[in-house]
């Protein structure tokens, strides 16, 4: 039967979260035979047992690939993308579970020419919802960012021209996606629904990224407090997204500080968390500099 939709899962030592993952999708899967899934391993320390488990446990129908290395997020993505029979891809990470059936409205989301990428309304757990959608920041301040956002979560409201699809699931049409390239492999982890984004709307300005509250998936966050090695990657890709599509990056680095310096200032006693803060700031002006 021919594939309308193909599920890229990438997976590093994630064999406590692939199984329930796995398990969601099959029991929200509302167009059987016409939904592919694939599985790409980046290298895991036990991949041989995890492969070997879920063969036992879903049969062969799920296509399974040793990556050869761990080249980053993006890199076992596109290892995926170039197996994928599916003219739509979905994006997905191992820490995702499906609770509702979803497939059937992304490829009616698909049939219009030129939605290129479709994003979906994400929950901490079935009766919680958070941001599904983050600011690009390098058009308007931190400020006025967090005013818009406050709304725009509230509304539940995307907006194209502002914002960037949250990362942990979303859909693409595989042919658009490719010929951007596909993921930039040069950002190892984090940033990529930027770049994703500036790629798919430079390339075609007729190009639309949609998003659809209706469309829901849980993923499961827990407790992520703040910490500068993450954040300092997160604003190496942003620089780096920023230099490539020649956008300045000083705009995004000034918001950036001033997102810092709010966050520092709510913070009352975490001693360790202002210091990973402070790091950042240092960091961040180290970067503006370099910029100025």
């Amino acid at each position: 039967m021919k594939k309308l939709i193909s599920i890229i899962i990438v997976t590093y030592n994630s064999q406590k979260l692939i199984f329930d993952c796995l398990s969601s999708i099959i029991a929200q899967n509302d167009i059987g035979n016409s939904l592919e899934i694939i599985v790409v391993d980046n290298s895991s320390d036990d991949v041989d047992n995890i492969f070997d488990r879920i063969k036992d446990q879903f049969g062969e129908n799920i296509i399974l690939v040793k990556n050869k290395i761990n080249g980053g997020y993006g890199q076992g993505n596109n290892v995926g993308i170039k197996i994928a029979s599916a003219p739509i891809i979905m994006i997905m990470n191992p820490d995702v579970r499906l609770f509702i059936p979803i497939f059937q409205k992304a490829i009616a989301h698909f049939s219009k020419e030129n939605v290129v990428m479709l994003g979906m309304s994400q929950w901490a757990s079935p009766y919680k919802k958070v941001r599904a959608f983050g600011f690009d920041s390098v058009k308007i301040n931190y400020y006025t960012e967090l005013l818009i956002s406050k709304i725009a979560f509230k509304l539940d409201l995307y907006n194209q021209k502002l914002m960037h699809i949250s990362g942990a699931c979303f859909f693409l049409r595989k042919e658009s996606f490719e010929n951007i390239g596909g993921f930039d492999e040069n950002i190892f982890m984090y940033g990529e629904e930027v770049d994703i984004k500036f790629g798919l709307l430079s390339k075609n300005c007729k190009n639309k990224i949609r998003y659809d509250n209706k469309m829901k998936y849980i993923h499961l966050m827990g407790n992520r407090e703040y910490n500068f090695t993450k954040d300092k990657k997160i604003i190496h890709s942003r620089i780096y997204v920023c230099n490539k599509f020649n956008i300045t990056s000083i705009k995004y680095i000034k918001n950036k500080i001033l997102s810092i310096k709010f966050r520092l200032s709510k913070i009352k006693e975490n001693n360790d968390l202002k210091k990973e803060y402070r790091n950042t700031l240092q960091y961040l002006n180290e970067k503006k500099h370099e910029c100025s």
